[in-house]
């Protein structure tokens, strides 16, 4: 057997094996499992961004609360100094006021953003505490339903196996490099190999060049990929069924079907040769040629 013979083969268990576990993941429990997983890594996402914006807060937050200690000791400093050094005239006067004005609007600034951040950061615990509670429900959830999987699948999961075998046992003695070519194929489009019917792909039913037709039917391997699908065509050659060497039909006498009497009538014969069975002799006639009964 060539090679594209034995893909051919080789592609009827694979694909037999990926419905199998299509059928595995399309299971309503499995789906759910999926579900829950990815609802729960997003809760975990989520959960570790608000961890960061929190940090982030908690550093404004200190870098705040220093601005207003700085702010406060300028503005000591300038009480002290207003006690030691009072001003002289009414244009100092104004100039050490206005440089304590300036400082308190700032600690007021300063106030009302720390305030600001301790709301945000109030909000954020808030909404990593139910992130935490909900992350919980679906991992719980997914631990019953696992269990429940686990104990409802391993039949299919075994069916499943055995054909992978089935395939890899197929796949024994085909080259490397056609393997590889088979499978980047498959990873676009399923099956990978189409057969050649009369002057068609099977693939998509699309008629071929005369020249890719002589390549695909001149049997030497070589690896000929439809234009159309994209996919390697091969010309398989089922074995035909061997006739009968006779068919019996049952004998009409006067028009009376019978019941124990049969016209064997010789399909392999150089000419037709007709003969009535029945169970307890044989009469048969001479070779004869049949036509159809005229309507």
């Amino acid at each position: 057997m060539d090679q594209l013979s034995m893909l051919w083969e080789y592609q009827a268990e694979d694909i037999k094996a990926d419905k199998m576990a299509n059928e595995i993941r399309r299971n309503p429990i499995r789906q759910k499992l999926e579900a829950d997983r990815n609802a729960f890594m997003e809760r975990q996402k989520q959960h570790k961004q608000i961890e960061e914006q929190v940090a982030v807060l908690a550093d404004r937050k200190d870098a705040v609360r220093d601005a207003i200690a700085r702010c406060e000791d300028q503005l000591n400093n300038l009480q002290a100094r207003f006690e030691s050094n009072p001003p002289e005239d009414l244009d100092a006067a104004r100039a050490m006021l206005s440089e304590a004005n300036k400082c308190r609007e700032n600690i007021v600034h300063y106030e009302q953003e720390m305030k600001r951040l301790t709301r945000e950061a109030n909000e954020h615990d808030q909404r990593g505490h139910a992130i935490r509670h909900e992350a919980a429900k679906l991992r719980a959830e997914f631990e019953q339903l696992k269990a429940q999987y686990d104990k409802e699948n391993p039949a299919k999961k075994a069916a499943l196996e055995a054909q992978r075998e089935v395939a890899s046992q197929k796949a024994a003695g085909i080259d490397a490099a056609l393997m590889e070519h088979y499978l980047r194929i498959k990873k676009h489009i399923t099956p990978p190999l189409s057969r050649l019917i009369g002057d068609q792909c099977s693939g998509r039913n699309t008629s071929l060049p005369s020249a890719v037709l002589r390549r695909v039917k001149s049997a030497n391997n070589e690896v000929v990929e439809c234009e159309t699908c994209g996919r390697m065509i091969i010309q398989y050659k089922t074995q035909r069924k061997r006739l009968p060497d006779a068919f019996l039909h049952p004998a009409v006498f006067l028009g009376q079907k019978s019941s124990t009497h049969r016209i064997a009538i010789s399909a392999r014969a150089a000419k037709p040769r007709i003969s009535i069975v029945c169970p307890s002799f044989t009469v048969c006639s001479a070779t004869a040629s049949i036509s159809p009964r005229r309507q």
